[in-house]
C-alpha cells in the first residue's frame, strides 16, 4: 500500500475506511458508492479511490480520542467493527501487538456511533488474547 499521508494501515470496514497511526484510530466515515461488504484494501487496484473518501474523524470513546498508547504498553492497533453486544450497531474491537482486544461499545447506531470504552474484551471470564509471537 502507498502512504497517503496519514500513515499506517487502510483497512475498509462496511462503508468506512479506518486508518491507524501508530495506535491512534481514526475512521473515513462514507465512501462514495461503496457497498456494505467489509473488504481489505490491499492497493490502489483493488478498489481504493482516494478522491471519493470524506476527511477523516478520529474516533473517540468517552469523549476523548481513541489511543492505544493510553491503555496498552505498546500501541499499534489494529482495528475491526461487529456487533459484538447484539444489539444491532456495530461496535469497534482494537486489536494492540501485544496480543489484546479492547472493546469500545457503540451506544447510538452505525451512521453516527458513539463508543463508550469498555476495557479488555472477555472470553471465557478472562480476557481475550491472541499470541503474536
Amino acid at each position: 500500500m502507498r502512504d497517503r499521508g496519514f500513515g499506517g494501515q487502510r483497512v475498509a470496514v462496511g462503508t468506512a475506511l479506518a486508518i491507524v497511526a501508530i495506535g491512534v484510530v481514526a475512521i473515513f466515515p462514507a465512501l462514495a458508492g461503496a457497498n456494505d461488504s467489509p473488504d481489505v484494501v490491499e492497493s490502489e487496484g483493488a478498489g481504493f479511490d482516494p478522491a471519493v473518501l470524506e476527511a477523516p474523524v478520529r474516533l473517540e470513546a468517552d469523549g476523548k480520542p481513541i489511543d492505544v498508547g493510553e491503555f496498552s504498553k505498546i500501541a499499534h492497533a489494529g482495528p475491526a467493527v461487529a456487533d459484538v453486544d447484539g444489539d444491532g450497531d456495530r461496535d469497534l474491537v482494537v486489536g494492540d501487538f501485544p496480543g489484546y482486544f479492547w472493546l469500545f461499545e457503540n451506544r447510538r447506531d452505525d451512521r453516527t456511533p458513539k463508543y463508550v470504552a469498555k476495557g479488555k474484551l472477555q472470553a471465557g471470564g478472562e480476557a481475550a488474547k491472541t499470541p503474536v509471537y
